[in-house]
């Protein structure tokens, strides 16, 4: 037999043993997949006799945020205090959990950190669930493949809460995306989710692509192509399943532009994802009234340049140090140089590791030479870091890709001159000019940062004074009262689904005691009378169609109505007085018009604005009032408050079916019937 038959010989053998052992190996798979089934079901059987249990001795529902660091000092943190805030007062018969992994504290310290460092006070107590693993979620554990580690230790200790206590809704409000389908598909819970920053983003593929080095790209792998190229396919699968973890969720809500571009590329959910800006304690600095500064003062003043951030690497404090060393080798050729500016480094320490990288970045200053000149303040009450930002002249942020950026809003609020990193969300979303000026400045590398710096210490304090003013105004729409109407819109349809399940016969809200009818045209009234005083040039504007989109119940005869409405330029002169919605429109192809979107709050006494957005019917974006165009955003800090009153400017509105609250349309199929709401409000 020659070489080659014996060979033809072995491998006709060898497919014969495949094919024998093809049916027993699919016999064996089928037996695999019913006992997995039979386990998962068995478990899903156990958990839902838990929360019989549960709900025998509390019959209300019960909905619960996973937060392992809630007692941190971060803006993570603010989401979950305000977001359980709002929940408790529109939801007083459901009970609210919090599983965190913080040990050695009670519940009391945990809600007094709460108010020490946020001013927020939950009307209610919530229930904690302390879990004793947090350290699988840790990044120390994973020297290597972190995404990974940190990603399968989160479903452990996702295992953990679920069998700690069963919800009948969940909610990550940390950013575990691989806890959702554990909570779904074995606790049969429905499952929310408010994502900070996408674990793994198409940013940070450019990065391993590029091989450019950063801190989550180290330097023996930026320069390996082989090890590059392994880390691009790992990242990619990665991608693949937190895709489909994220997926599970029954509504998702993001915090910035920024991120809601790289969900919707990576979840793939766009019907069920909405941005909902965090809540920035704004009110709290705004209330600081900001005065003009003397020039006398000014050459005598220190001033300060503070930044606020917890210490993590991705925070980027290094650059902070290393920008701030070369603007003190600029002031030290002038007189008195160095004395008139300081550093000061504001954050939260979460834990041992946070803590050695602060001896790090003290270690960094004396090797530079700037330990006298910077300060670090470790976990602040909240009145201490308000005196130092309204104190301050520049609020800096060096946070490559920060995916919003609260400590950004904070600065901007209580008046400083903020110097942001020109990406992610204060490019996007924050620093960006308002009413045709700028509201901050934006730097990526040492540079541009002492740059920045140097330029706005060398500016006049009235220049100074007309940014910070106008940043001001700028943040009002990232207010806490913007966060909860926004939160408590997303969570209305699982709420609502949540209560009717868990209590048969509820309803959600009866009757309103007031017409809403009227507060529309209340509401409608407030914003013409806006746009006509604010950008309105020669001519009026008038009501061209209106529709009411949406009704959000938010307590006892409270509600958010959601408007949108056109506008057209009218014959009638703005000087006149008149009531425009009795002038014709000017006729032409060029006539000015826009269509604008308001949020209006309304009770039994009060109609209130809470956001106003208008833009150009030919333009998508919008522009400054200053420059001509009808784009504006105002907010409630611009309006005041209506009390109830019977409309005469604003157009009629005829008798509309019973509304019943907790009902809304969110189709754009609804046709403007001239200059009233008839027939717009929803109803069932």
């Amino acid at each position: 037999m020659s070489a080659h038959d014996h060979l033809s010989f072995c491998l006709c053998d060898l497919i014969r043993l495949l094919w024998s052992l093809l049916l027993p190996c699919f016999y064996l798979s089928l037996v695999l997949t019913a006992i997995l089934f039979l386990f998962i079901m068995g478990v899903r059987t156990w958990l839902q006799m838990k929360r019989k249990s549960r709900r025998a001795q509390d019959d209300r529902p019960a909905v619960a945020f996973f937060h392992p660091y809630c007692n941190a000092g971060g803006g993570g943190e603010r989401v979950l205090w305000c977001a359980l805030r709002a929940l408790q007062n529109r939801y007083q018969d459901i009970s609210f959990v919090v599983y965190t992994g913080d040990q050695g504290v009670t519940a009391e310290e945990i809600l007094d950190g709460a108010r020490r460092r946020f001013n927020i006070r939950l009307p209610r107590p919530v229930k904690f669930v302390f879990l004793k693993h947090r350290l699988l979620v840790e990044a120390k554990l994973y020297p290597h493949f972190t995404l990974l580690g940190q990603s399968v230790g989160s479903i452990f200790l996702g295992w953990e809460a679920l069998t700690e206590f069963v919800p009948d809704l969940y909610i990550d409000s940390m950013g575990y995306a691989f806890t959702l389908p554990v909570f779904r598909y074995l606790g049969g819970c429905h499952v929310g989710s408010y994502v900070h920053y996408p674990t793994i983003s198409t940013d940070m593929l450019s990065v391993v692509r590029e091989r450019n080095p950063r801190f989550n790209n180290a330097d023996y792998i930026s320069s390996n192509p082989v090890l590059s190229a392994i880390k691009v396919i790992y990242y990619c699968v990665f991608a693949l399943l937190y895709g489909l973890a994220g997926s599970c969720s029954d509504v998702v809500m993001v915090n910035s532009t920024w991120t809601l571009g790289h969900i919707l590329a990576l979840w793939r959910a766009p019907n069920r994802t909405s941005v909902v800006y965090p809540p920035c304690d704004v009110q709290a600095f705004l209330d600081v009234p900001i005065g003009d500064e003397d020039e006398e003062k000014e050459r005598k003043k220190c001033h300060s340049v503070v930044s606020v951030g917890q210490f993590r690497p991705e925070k980027d404090h290094q650059l902070q140090i290393k920008a701030f060393r070369k603007l003190l080798d600029r002031k030290g050729v002038e007189p008195a140089g160095r004395e008139t500016v300081k550093l000061v480094l504001i954050g939260g320490c979460r834990n041992q590791e946070d803590e050695d990288r602060v001896q790090m970045l003290k270690g960094l200053c004396l090797d530079l030479g700037v330990a006298d000149r910077v300060e670090f303040k470790l976990n602040i009450p909240f009145e201490d870091l308000k005196k130092d930002l309204t104190d301050a002249t520049i609020g800096l942020h060096t946070m490559w890709n920060e995916h919003f950026g609260i400590g950004v809003v904070e600065c901007m609020a209580a008046g400083t001159i903020i110097l942001a990193h020109k990406s992610g969300g204060p490019k996007l979303d924050i620093v960006v000019p308002y009413e045709g000026g700028p509201t901050g400045f934006l730097a990526d590398d040492e540079d541009n940062y002492a740059d920045a710096m140097e330029r706005i210490l060398s500016m006049t304090p009235a220049a100074r004074l007309e940014i910070r003013r106008r940043a001001r105004l700028s943040v009002t729409r990232f207010s806490d009262q913007e966060f909860e109407g926004s939160f408590l819109a997303a969570m209305e349809s699982l709420m609502s689904t949540l209560r009717q399940k868990a209590i048969p016969g509820a309803q959600i809200l009866g009757f309103p005691l007031f017409e809403l009818n009227s507060k529309a045209d209340d509401a409608l009234q407030m914003a013409l009378s806006q746009i006509n005083a604010r950008i309105a040039r020669n001519h009026l504007y008038r009501v061209s169609k209106a529709s009411v989109k949406r009704i959000v119940p938010l307590g006892m005869n409270t509600f958010d109505l959601h408007l949108r409405f056109g506008v057209r330029e009218t014959e009638c002169q703005k000087s006149s007085g008149v009531d425009p919605q009795g002038c014709m429109y000017r006729k032409g192809f060029f006539v000015p018009e826009a269509g604008c979107y308001i949020r209006a709050r309304v009770s039994q006494d009060v109609t209130r604005i809470i956001s106003l957005r208008c833009t150009k019917a030919d333009s998508s974006s919008s522009e400054s009032s200053e420059e001509g165009g009808l784009g504006l955003y105002f907010d409630s800090n611009h309006f005041g408050t209506r009390e109830r009153t019977h409309s005469t400017l604003a157009p009629n509105i005829k008798a509309a079916p019973p509304i019943y609250a907790g009902h809304h349309d969110n189709t754009e199929t609804n046709i403007a019937r001239g200059d009233n709401f008839d027939n717009h409000l929803p109803y069932h």
